[in-house]
Parts: structure tokens; C-alpha cells; sequence
């Protein structure tokens, strides 16, 4: 890379350079001219998947907190090679769905997530969630 400058340590890297000049006379005014910033920064990370025994058990300590809503329980998760989590059973919203999706993304060593679960339909118009909808 001509003209920047790298920086990193443990595993991240950060690199900063120069933006093009974009004005071409010395006198001009700038006023009501867009210009670009003076300089663009790229981030980066080198993240690798963490082992799949360590994973798995990072996996389900993040379910059996006791923070997370009681639809969750029957969720089940197994882990492939590579990082990548299976999530499968039965929830009770499409709600539950992303969250234990979410939840699996934001474990450290997650790479990709596979979400096969499937929300079954509720008697309740939402989903045991707030107030219920009103259908005109």
C-alpha cells in the first residue's frame, strides 16, 4: 500500500492513508465544494474459530443463563468444523427464532450460524409477547 501507514498487534491490523488532493488550483475558494476526508482508515481482525469442544460449552453456557426467556429451553445446538453452529428444535415465536439466533452470533469463536429452527404457531395473536394485536 503507497503512502500508508500500518499498525497492529495481536492478530489486528489498522491502516491509514492519505486521501487524493481534489482540488487542482492553489487560489480557489472551497466554499459550497465537497471535498473527501483527509485521510480513510481500514480495519481488520484475524479471528480464528475456537475448538469445537470449547465452543460447544461456550454455546451452552450462553442458553443456560437465566437471564434468557423460558421458550428457549428446548433449543438444541451442535457444532461443526469451522465454527459453525446448527441450531435446531422447536420455539415458540419467530421472535424466539432470532433471538437464539443472535445469542449463538454474539458467543466469541461463532464463525457462521445455521438457523434450522422452527417457530410453532401460537394461540395468542402475539406470540406471548406484549399487548394483543387488534385485527380490523
Amino acid at each position: 500500500m503507497a503512502g500508508g501507514n500500518r499498525v497492529g498487534g495481536q492478530g489486528a491490523t489498522a491502516t491509514v492513508r492519505a486521501a487524493p488532493q481534489t482540488s487542482g488550483t492553489a487560489f480557489a475558494s472551497s466554499v459550497g465544494v465537497r471535498r473527501a476526508p483527509a485521510f480513510t482508515t481500514d480495519l481488520g481482525f484475524a479471528m480464528s474459530p475456537a475448538p469445537a469442544a470449547q465452543l460447544q460449552a461456550d454455546v451452552r453456557g450462553a442458553f443456560t443463563n437465566g437471564a434468557l426467556p423460558p421458550g428457549l429451553d428446548s433449543v438444541r445446538h451442535s457444532v461443526e468444523e469451522g465454527g459453525v453452529v446448527v441450531l435446531r428444535g422447536e420455539v415458540a415465536s419467530d421472535r424466539d427464532r432470532q433471538l437464539a439466533e443472535a445469542i449463538t452470533r454474539l458467543t466469541p469463536g461463532v464463525m457462521e450460524v445455521r438457523n434450522e429452527l422452527v417457530s410453532r404457531p401460537s394461540a395468542s395473536p402475539t406470540g406471548g409477547y406484549g399487548t394483543p394485536l387488534r385485527l380490523r
